[in-house]
């Protein structure tokens, strides 16, 4: 990924990224498949700490928590909003390599902007510990692709059995899965990917409109009861590393 790419309208996206509706609901159902979990956990692309934040809040100290992103400006963010809560890396992931492997990583909307996506999930694998456990979410359904997609840089959005594929070569099993966003993101998905590039070009942001969006994004998590039906707009998959 290009740092310079993610870079360029981080100020206004560091103010709205927790308040869309599609990251509250993500985050939400990443949640539920960390309930079980503990140990040492890492944010493979971490951006400005939204996630890390709301891990922290959540689970207090059942995590050691880290968090690595090429975006020498977001860590900078991360590390103001985590105020030490995390230990955070500016960098490649590749060039890590810690002494004791990970239990638990997460990767929140991150591998469909790698372009070699199948290398980057086999250092995720590296980096996990046999036995551990990597929640990874991404854009789902190829016929979704829009004008959003190439504005976010991202290199595609994914087939169900292409990422099972590429997460069981790179040495995990996948142990569940959550398909979310139908009907109501789904149905509203174009006018919120045109809401978030018409926020993202703004230099300030209206407070009345996150105010309103801090209750509005909850009718979202209707859409919860109809997960069974896939044809939601993202997944969200467990896998342990074998």
């Amino acid at each position: 990924m290009n740092p310079l790419q993610f870079d360029k309208y981080f100020d206004t996206r560091n103010e709205i990224a927790d308040f869309g509706p599609r990251f509250f609901v993500r985050t939400r159902a990443m949640e539920k498949y960390l309930k079980g979990l503990s140990g040492r956990l890492l944010d493979a692309g971490c951006g400005e700490g939204n996630f890390l934040k709301f891990l922290v809040n959540r689970f207090a100290g059942k995590f050691d928590y880290t968090g690595i992103d090429v975006s020498k400006k977001a860590i900078h963010l991360a590390e103001k909003k985590l105020a030490g809560q995390a230990t955070l890396i500016a960098g490649e992931i590749y060039a890590i390599s810690p002494k004791k492997k990970f239990d638990v990583i997460v990767c929140g909307e991150v591998v469909e902007h790698i372009e070699n996506d199948e290398k980057f999930i086999k250092k995720l694998s590296m980096l996990t510990q046999k036995g551990g456990f990597a929640v990874l979410s991404v854009p789902l359904d190829k016929k979704l692709w829009s004008e959003y997609d190439t504005d976010a840089g991202h290199f595609r959005r994914y087939e169900k059995k292409e990422l099972f594929d590429k997460l069981e070569n790179a040495g995990f099993k996948v142990k569940n899965y959550t398909v979310w966003g139908f009907p109501l993101m789904r149905l509203l998905y174009g006018k919120i990917s045109k809401k978030n590039k018409e926020l993202s070009e703004k230099k300030r942001i209206n407070l009345g409109f996150l105010f309103f969006m801090r209750f509005a994004r909850h009718i979202f998590l209707i859409d919860r009861f109809f997960n069974f039906t896939e044809k939601g707009i993202g997944i969200i998959v467990l896998a342990q590393k074998t």
